[in-house]
Order: C-alpha cells, then structure tokens, then sequence
C-alpha cells in the first residue's frame, strides 16, 4: 500500500491527510486483492491518544519532532487524543484526515527564552498525527498479511466413500 501525506494551511487551520495512493506494480496490487477478498480491508483507528516529543534548541530555530525521546533541556512533550474507535478501511479510496487551528493553541514553553508558537504547536501536532497514524498503517498492514493462508493452494488429498455393502 502507499499512501501519500497533503498538507494544507489555510487561516490557521494546519491540516494533514495521508491518502492511499493506487499501486503500479502488478504482483503487489495482486496480492493485496487476494487478501481483501479473502479477509476483507485493513482496518486502521485513527483515534485515541497521540504524543511526541518537539524540539526546539532556541528560539529561531525550527521546532523537529520525535516519536520517541524524553522531556529534557530544550524537548517536551506533546499529547493530544482523538475520538476512539474512528475506524477507518483502508480501501483504494481511503484518506485519513486530521487538523488543527493554531487559534485555539496556546504557547508552550520549551526552556527558558525558548517556546513554540500557537502556529508551531498546531504544525508540530499534525506532523504528530501522522507518525503515529503511519505507524499505526504499518501495524495494521503487518497483522493483515500475517493472516495469508495456503489454505486455497495446498494439495488436499482425495477419498473415496463405498456405496456398495
């Protein structure tokens, strides 16, 4: 599966979308049918609790996010949640969406001299959203395929049932 990430920013409002994309190569897309007929679409949530760690060394600089990390000299924390159970099918159509309007951010500060911006806290919180929603896809997809079975191809063996006495 590939999906691409848009980005948008349009009076305040960052927003992000991760939109699955239509594979070219043959044997994959292939294979992905074979697995949605056989155990349907991936599902992904694309709620619950979502937290990375922001960077930001001083205060011209650009703020970086992390996945992972502790809170220390210049990183803190970001934790925001969304709605439970948004399950979404990752079929040919699917597009995951999730924005943020830096007007309702307030600044948070980083050290001392150093804070991120309303517009810093809600670009860094889309770019949260979609590490954890890209590994949350990979999680999903990993479990999906585990599931392929032979079960269609393997050799059965015939038998025969006797009808005379």
């Amino acid at each position: 599966m590939v999906f691409e990430t848009v980005r948008n920013l349009k009076n305040y409002v960052f927003s992000t979308s991760l939109v699955r994309k239509v594979i070219q190569d043959d044997e994959a897309a292939e294979i992905e049918k074979g697995l949605e007929d056989d155990f349907g679409p991936v599902v992904v949530d694309a709620g619950g609790m979502f937290e990375g760690y922001v960077t930001k060394a001083e205060a011209k600089d650009k703020p970086t996010v992390s996945l992972t990390g502790t809170e220390a000299e210049g990183t803190i924390k970001i934790k925001f949640a969304l709605e439970n159970k948004n399950l979404i099918s990752l079929d040919q159509k699917a597009i995951i969406k999730y924005s943020c309007n830096a007007e309702n951010e307030t600044s948070k500060k980083v050290k001392e001299g150093v804070e991120l911006t309303p517009l810093e806290v809600a670009e860094v919180k889309c770019k949260i959203f979609e590490a954890v929603m890209k590994e949350k896809i990979n999680k999903a997809v990993e479990e999906w395929k585990a599931k392929k079975t032979d079960f269609e191809t393997e050799a059965v063996d015939t038998f025969e049932v006797h009808l005379e006495q």
